[in-house]
């Protein structure tokens, strides 16, 4: 047995060029094979509104430049810690998206109907605020 001084290093933080890429390919980290696959086309919003998320994540002051790094910020840590917190772990998981994106498709198909699809979305969000009212968090 050896004994070797060393030191970890943390992961790289993300540039926008990585996180663009990790929006792309999000699907890849979604256990379910259907969600999985409803997000292989996509990933995490569109070509065209990826670039928008990230600035909105900017302005909203989520996540902060510096340099070529993005840096989340305590707000970022905030909302986690919240949603967390409420025990709604569907809003900080990619699984969401690729959940909406293969009831969107069962929709197109007709599987599904629009009113369905919206129901959905529509327990959700009332589960949210029920958590949010009995936890009696305050909002971010």
């Amino acid at each position: 047995v050896e004994i070797k001084q060393s030191q970890t290093k943390p992961p790289p933080r993300f540039t926008e060029a990585t996180l663009l890429s990790a929006m792309e390919g999000a699907g890849k980290l979604v256990e379910d094979e259907e969600l999985r696959e409803a997000m292989s086309e996509k990933g995490l919003g569109t070509p065209a509104t990826r670039a928008a998320i990230i600035e909105g994540l900017i302005n909203e002051e989520y996540i902060h430049r510096h340099g070529k790094e993005l840096q989340a910020t305590a707000k970022a840590f905030s909302l986690m810690e919240l949603l967390n917190g409420l025990q709604v772990p569907e809003l900080t998981r990619p699984e969401l998206t690729g959940d909406w994106e293969f009831q969107l498709r069962q929709v197109q198909r007709k599987e599904i109907t629009r009113p369905g699809f919206m129901k959905g979305i529509e327990e959700l969000t009332r589960r949210i605020v029920d958590a949010a009212n009995r936890r009696q968090f305050p909002l971010v």
